[in-house]
């Protein structure tokens, strides 16, 4: 499993710089197009390549993650005002979507981490839920400490996932067989998943009854 993935890292670097060069290359096109037809199919074609794009930025990201060197900046924070930054930060997002985000009130929950990453995890949740949740659903986010363990929970009141494909959701391009026409590369849950690895934590998706509640435990120390 390890030599596969380190496959697949090194066929996501060396393919992006030439996809990123048929993207310009598409890109140029677009301006010399001379019918609607010509430019339509061109913004399709544009539009692929950055998915694409994307997916492989994904997989180096969770290459590098992955690869430990982050821990060099890690520094002491606080799990619940980093919380509370990123609900503020995605509220117009949520509500665009026609969702609710709710932060639950927290307690300090000082851990040692890395501030980027564990942001950009909340990101990757809140967002995670807003694609595969219907218009009203509502998310919720709370923070709270035991012992020697900070647990983040990101809980919404959508679909859920099944017990029988939770495992296969945190896996790389793990595409479920209800999210399998959606937009998405099945790389989001993987990536919140070596986030959660780099900082030594564990990671469950839980029936929320309805929804998914997903538990993120981090040591504090």
């Amino acid at each position: 499993m390890a030599g596969i993935s380190n496959v697949s890292n090194d066929i996501a670097h060396d393919l992006r710089t030439p996809l990123a060069r048929l993207r310009s290359q598409l890109a140029l096109a677009l301006r010399r197009a001379q019918t609607d037809g010509q430019r339509d199919d061109l913004e399709t074609a544009i539009a692929m390549s950055d998915e694409l794009l994307k997916m492989f930025a994904a997989m180096l990201r969770i290459a590098e993650i992955e690869g430990g060197d982050r821990r060099a900046a890690f520094a002491t924070l606080d799990l619940a005002a980093l919380a509370e930054e990123i609900a503020t930060m995605m509220q117009p997002v949520v509500a665009d979507g026609d969702r609710t985000l709710v932060l639950e009130p927290s307690p300090v929950a000082e851990i040692v981490g890395d501030h980027q990453l564990l942001g950009q995890m909340l990101v990757n949740l809140i967002e995670n839920a807003l694609r595969h949740t219907p218009p009203g659903t509502r998310i919720e986010i709370g923070v709270t400490t035991t012992g020697n363990t900070a647990t983040l929970t990101v809980t919404d009141t959508g679909p859920g996932i099944p017990a029988d494909q939770r495992k296969l959701a945190l896996r790389r391009f793990g595409r479920l067989d209800a999210s399998r026409h959606d937009e998405g590369h099945g790389l989001g849950l993987p990536l919140i998943q070596a986030i959660v690895r780099l900082h030594r934590g564990t990671i469950l998706l839980e029936d929320a009854a309805p929804g998914l509640r997903v538990v993120i435990a981090l040591p504090k120390g």
